[in-house]
């Protein structure tokens, strides 16, 4: 099962995910895309709360 999740425009536009579409990533399957579609970064496995504080902590830079 794959999971992919979106935070936007309103703080940054990333998404993680761990669809495995990105083998050469040395995090894979787990990966970002930031700001566009072919900037994809190693990533973490995310969680609901690992989002959260991302997004607490693009608001308190702002």
């Amino acid at each position: 099962m794959s999971a992919v999740l979106t935070v936007e425009k309103a703080v940054h536009d990333i998404r993680w995910n761990n669809t495995a579409h990105h083998p050469y990533i040395d995090t894979f399957p787990f990966h970002c895309h930031a700001g566009s579609e072919t900037n994809v970064l190693p990533s973490e496995p995310m969680t609901i709360e690992k989002v959260l504080t991302y997004i607490a902590s693009q608001l308190s830079e702002g």
